[in-house]
């Protein structure tokens, strides 16, 4: 092809070389707030001629260059030339980056001929449904490459708009296919909302006119039959409860977000997320599935793990609609080190800027005109940085900020629906906020929100990015490259930087190392570390961990105290120990054995003969360990107590949880479980939980017990405590953390899990005669069934209460016990009102 020749020929001009360094340096230097001279106009005319001959190139590499190179000019200078603007204009529209042509609403006209192509262009990749809105060349060439196919895997940049080519094709296929039931599976309960809300308002008219349901969990007391295609939202779990509760295969599609988090090597939501996907597809058999992942190689392994045709069935792109430019700034050599624009070297400039002195200076200096993400491991890190910053404002400027009326009722609301005491409060007075995934729903929609709409100027946040909750910004600021306790994979550091810029608002995007000390950033490998292949958790584990796996499956090592690689080694041990049991053998249980070195016939074998729970009730829990099961089944075969659960009380969950301790061995098994004494806790909370007590008065009556009681407060990562002081806000932000942490981890999670196996095993032995299962009201915080539908179609518990309280004629208990929604009158009511942050967000999700 000539226009590759001509590309490479490019790239070997000693003159480009040249120009395209001194723009780096100044492009560097400009973001640092330092001194540097920049391009000619005839240099920058040069190097915009340059940039066209790339953008022609087949290889993504020519054209992320020719990209760059526009992007960094356009970035740098306000001066531009009108045939530079020309150039720039057909630069964009070879590449179909049409996000960015409508952003820079570019005066001059193409010639005849370029403005033919480009017309033809947009005539093939309009958006369906969507006025002068256009896909991306890769966009549109994941779509057309998926056209027939059941299977298939896709991979590129973060920024690429992966969710939005899954939207996509899930209208598609509702729209030209007979299919009923879609899945859409994201990693967290977070992304879950999201993507309801993002379905409705893309497709609120369509999914109408098709009548389409869209839900986040599938066993709810609603006529899910009213509609004739239904779209399910779900984690892991959820999907892995689905498919046990129900025979029939009934399963069109799933569609995977996120799929490169069964890599996530240190996590055992890995573990589950591939057990969701092969348990799906053995329940499912004529089901179509599609996974999306950012950044990796080899998409095509994903579909080998389940031992899917891989012919031709996946898409690799490097191609980004936002070019991302990438900093390293090390303040105790005081240098800066930024990637080569040809070859990702790292090249080192001296740091010059005097006023950057600390991790604040930096932020500041940088991020003064921009909104910021600030990421950081953990959520103590977090909002300690994020009050870190306050404090630098409060000395920088001589006044608070102007904040706008948005925030104002963000803070008064956190005051009245948590305690006014909270940090939150005082970071937002300065446009700081932070993020993280155990605030309640309602405060992390609204947080969200005002950052997107610039009212929050900097976001402190954790590994929630990580997750794909959608929240870009122009400068993604990393202050240190671990995610909790251990270092950031390769894959993880560059999908969180793949946040910097935002698609149809910038054209670029910044990313800020800064290494402010000895204990972060021992070296920075990662930055230069761009081809990145996908190892399945499951494979790894198995193929490097057999002894271990195997020491697992024959018990001959207890420890509560496991550390992460351990929890996950025990997992796959239980899984195959359960599997084992079914006759028809797991592609997990196929792998093991055609392994070699794993001979576990004989242990196996001996498990099998000891193991009375029926495998139905086991693979419904395979994070409980098969003789916790056995052990509970036991102990309810034999006795003649019954534990019924009916009322939702202190004394009755104090009981049921002191059984839960005994018969499941939380004292051999379970870390924060094991202490009986913490039982009374976690049965106050239980029952203030499900019984629907506000977050506010949770937290209240914990700080009421702690100073009445003298309690100690813990900061995290301490051993020892400290007696708590009403009047130190340190201790009233360690207590509101310890709530939500609690509710989030051992209520809504852990407590959940085996609530639901108890329940399942007692209706197995009393033939379905039992009392109600408190699953739903742990997961959901209410006994409600009306609450529990609207949490089920995207509200948050708070909004659901809110809902009840306030439209209590809008929604009804039908004869059959399911729930039906008036949503016209909803509307006029919501109208007809003073809006506020619960009747926004019941607005947003459900109109």
């Amino acid at each position: 092809m000539i226009f590759d020749k001509l590309s490479e020929e490019v790239m070997q001009n000693q003159y480009f070389h040249e120009l395209i360094n001194k723009l780096l340096v100044h492009d560097t230097n400009k973001i640092l707030k330092q001194p540097s001279k920049y391009l000619t106009i005839t240099e920058q005319h040069h190097l915009f001629r340059f940039a066209d001959i790339l953008s022609n190139s087949n290889l993504d590499k020519h054209k992320n260059l020719s990209f760059k190179i526009v992007s960094s000019i356009i970035s740098s200078t306000n001066k531009i030339e009108p045939a530079d603007e020309i150039y720039t204009n057909a630069i964009l529209g070879k590449l179909g980056n049409f996000p960015a042509i409508k952003l820079l609403d570019l005066k001059y006209p193409l010639p005849w001929d370029r403005s033919l192509e480009l017309q033809v262009k947009q005539s093939r990749q309009t958006i369906p449904y969507k006025t002068e809105q256009y896909f991306t060349d890769t966009q549109f060439d994941i779509i057309s490459s998926i056209d027939n196919k059941k299977y298939y895997s896709f991979s590129g940049p973060t920024s690429l708009g992966k969710s939005y080519v899954i939207k996509t094709l899930l209208l598609k296929e509702i729209m030209e296919t007979k299919k009923e039931t879609f899945i859409i599976l994201v990693p967290t309960k977070a992304l879950i909302n999201q993507y309801i809300k993002d379905l409705k308002n893309d497709f609120f008219n369509l999914f109408t006119e098709f009548n389409v349901g869209v839900f986040s969990n599938f066993n709810i007391d609603f006529n899910y039959d009213n509609y004739s295609k239904k779209v399910y939202i779900l984690t892991p779990e959820r999907l892995l409860d689905m498919v046990s509760d129900t025979k029939e295969s009934f399963i069109d599609v799933l569609y995977v977000d996120e799929a490169h988090k069964i890599a996530s090597q240190n996590d055992s939501r890995s573990i589950t997320l591939y057990l969701s996907i092969e348990k799906t597809i053995m329940h499912s058999k004529n089901l179509s599935l599609f996974f999306s992942s950012p950044l990796i190689d080899n998409p095509e392994k994903l579909l080998n793990l389940f031992n899917l045709d891989d012919s031709n069935h996946f898409y690799v792109s490097n191609q980004s609609p936002v070019s991302q430019k990438i900093i390293y700034v090390d303040l105790m050599s005081r240098n800066v080190s930024t990637l080569e624009y040809l070859n990702d070297q790292l090249l080192t400039l001296p740091l010059k800027n005097n006023s950057l002195t600390d991790i604040f200076s930096v932020i500041y200096t940088i991020g003064s005109e921009f909104s910021n993400l600030i990421y950081l491991p953990s959520i103590d890190k977090t909002i300690t940085n994020a009050l870190g910053l306050r404090e630098y404002l409060l000395k920088k400027q001589k006044s608070k900020p102007q904040i706008s009326d948005s925030i104002s009722d963000l803070m008064k609301f956190i005051a009245e629906n948590i305690h006014p005491n909270c940090y939150l409060i005082h970071c937002l007075e300065y446009r700081i906020g932070y993020h993280f995934g155990a605030l309640p729903q309602t405060i992390r929609y609204k947080i969200e929100e005002l950052f997107k709409s610039g009212d929050i100027k900097y976001l402190f946040c954790t590994s929630t990015l990580l997750e794909g909750v959608n929240l870009p910004a122009k400068n993604i600021f990393i202050l240190d490259n671990k995610n909790g306790l251990s270092k950031m994979t390769d894959i993880d550091f560059w999908n969180l930087a793949g946040r910097a810029g935002r698609m149809n608002y910038d054209i670029s995007g910044q990313i800020i190392c800064v290494k402010a000390n000895n204990t972060v950033w021992k070296n920075s490998d990662v930055l230069t570390n761009k081809n990145i292949s996908l190892k399945p958790v499951i494979e790894s584990k198995i193929n490097n961990n057999t002894l271990k796996i195997k020491s697992a499956i024959e018990k001959k090592r207890k420890n509560k105290n496991n550390s992460s690689e351990e929890q996950i080694l025990k997992y796959i041990a239980n899984i195959i120990s359960i599997d084992y049991l079914n006759d028809t053998h797991s592609i997990l249980i196929n792998k093991i054995n055609s392994n070699s070195k794993l001979n576990l016939s004989d242990s196996l074998s001996n498990i099998q003969k000891n193991i009375i729970v029926p495998y139905d009730i086991l693979s419904k829990s395979y994070n409980i360990d098969y003789e916790q099961q056995n052990s509970a089944f036991k102990y309810l075969l034999t006795s003649n107590v019954k534990i019924t659960l009916s009322k939702v009380t202190y004394g009755n969950c104090l009981k049921f949880l002191n059984l839960l301790h005994e018969i499941y061995l939380w004292e051999d098994y379970e870390k924060d479980l094991s202490k009986k004494s913490v039982l009374k806790y976690y049965a106050t909370l239980m029952n203030q939980w499900m019984n629907g007590v506000s977050i506010r008065n949770i937290i209240r009556d914990n700080i009421i017990y702690k100073n009445d009681q003298k309690k100690e407060v813990y900061k995290f990562g301490k051993s020892t405590g400290e007696v708590y002081d009403k009047n130190n806000s340190e201790h009233i932000n360690l207590i509101i953390r310890e709530v939500l942490d609690d509710i989030e981890n051992i209520i809504q999670h852990k407590l959940l899990v085996y609530v639901n196996n108890y329940f399942d095993l007692n209706h197995h032995i009393y033939d379905g005669n039992v009392s109600e299962n408190w699953s739903q009201f742990l997961e959901y915080g209410t006994i409600d069934t009306k609450e529990i539908v609207l949490q089920s179609l995207g509200l948050s518990r708070q909004s659901a209460i809110y809902f009840k309280e306030h439209y209590q004629d809008c929604i009804h208990l039908l004869i059959n016990n399911e729930i039906e929604i008036d949503y016209i009158l909803l509307k006029e009511r919501i109208q007809s009102e003073e809006p506020n942050i619960y009747s926004e967000e019941i607005a947003r999700i459900l109109i």
